[in-house]
């Protein structure tokens, strides 16, 4: 059964840590660096608790908007691939947590997140 968001980001965070006794999550990261730092993305398709490549391995060039430069190649999702990903989604939905839970209450955890996000302090500073 898939997780919760909360379980999802705790569990990514102590595999990413080497915390926990499961299998190391692996994250096949593109590195830029910007702003005097260096940055790591992951540029794969993320389905059913996993970060894979789009089905026959197609990708393509994502832009950055401030230069016209290429920042690396990422996932072209196929339609395949769209499918496993609304399947998966449907089923934690509907078996999960977060379906079961009350729309206003999943609401005000959305608005939370967001808040909690505006008020780190910035990576520029």
């Amino acid at each position: 059964m898939n997780t919760t968001f909360q379980e999802f980001i705790q569990k990514c965070v102590r595999k990413l840590r080497g915390e926990d006794d499961e299998e190391e999550l692996v994250v096949d990261y593109v590195e830029k660096n910007t702003n005097n730092m260096t940055i790591q993305m992951p540029h794969q398709l993320f389905i059913n608790g996993e970060f894979v490549d789009a089905e026959g391995g197609k990708t393509y060039k994502t832009i950055n908007p401030s230069d016209g430069t290429a920042i690396c190649d990422v996932s072209l999702a196929q339609i395949s691939d769209v499918d496993r990903a609304v399947a998966a989604a449907k089923e934690a939905f509907e078996e999960g947590e977060w379906g079961k839970m009350n729309p206003r209450d999943r609401g005000r955890l959305i608005y939370k997140s967001v808040t909690l996000q505006l008020q780190r302090p910035s990576l520029s500073s």
